[in-house]
C-alpha cells in the first residue's frame, strides 16, 4: 500500500469518527406503554473537502424483556433494515411497528435531513494551499486544517 492510500485511509477513518454523533437515551413507548431505551448514533460519510456524501443512522431499542409483543418506534429513515435479529417491523404514518420477542432491536437506515453540524477541510502542502486531488504523488510538508461548524 503506498504511502498517498495510507493517509487517504487514516484520513477517512478519522473524519469517520469525528463526524458520528451520539444521542443520549431517549425513552421509547411500546404498543401497551411501557418504556424502553432508544439509543442513536449518526455516521457522516464525506469527500476529501467534508462535503457530506452519505448518513446512516444507527438506532438501539433497548427491551428489558418485558415486552414481548409490538414495540413501536417514530423514524423517518429510508433503507431500513434490521442489522442483528430476524425481527420484523410493519411501516407507516412515520412509525416503525417491530414484533418483537422480549429482545432489543437494532436497526439502520438512510438519512438525507440537513445535520446540525459540519466540517471543511483544507490542505497545505509546504505551506501552500492545494486541493486533495493535487497530493497524489507529492512530498513535503502536509498540514490539514479541519473546522467543524
Amino acid at each position: 500500500m503506498n504511502r498517498n492510500s495510507k493517509i487517504k485511509r487514516k484520513l477517512t477513518a478519522s473524519l469517520a469518527v469525528g463526524m458520528s454523533v451520539m444521542m443520549s437515551a431517549v425513552p421509547v413507548l411500546a404498543a401497551d406503554q411501557e418504556v424502553v431505551y432508544k439509543d442513536e448514533t449518526v455516521y457522516v460519510n464525506t469527500d476529501a473537502l467534508g462535503n457530506t456524501d452519505a448518513i446512516t443512522v444507527s438506532n438501539w431499542l433497548k427491551n428489558s424483556g418485558s415486552i414481548s409483543g409490538n414495540l413501536t418506534d417514530q423514524s423517518t429513515l429510508q433503507n431500513i433494515k434490521n442489522i442483528k435479529g430476524e425481527e420484523t417491523f410493519q411501516e407507516g404514518n412515520g412509525k416503525l411497528v417491530w414484533n418483537t420477542d422480549g429482545k432489543d432491536i437494532y436497526y439502520q437506515g438512510k438519512t438525507d435531513k440537513e445535520l446540525p453540524v459540519s466540517v471543511g477541510i483544507k490542505y497545505y502542502l509546504d505551506g501552500a494551499e492545494v486541493s486533495p486531488d493535487d497530493l497524489a504523488g507529492k512530498t513535503g510538508h502536509l498540514k490539514m486544517k479541519v473546522t467543524y461548524t
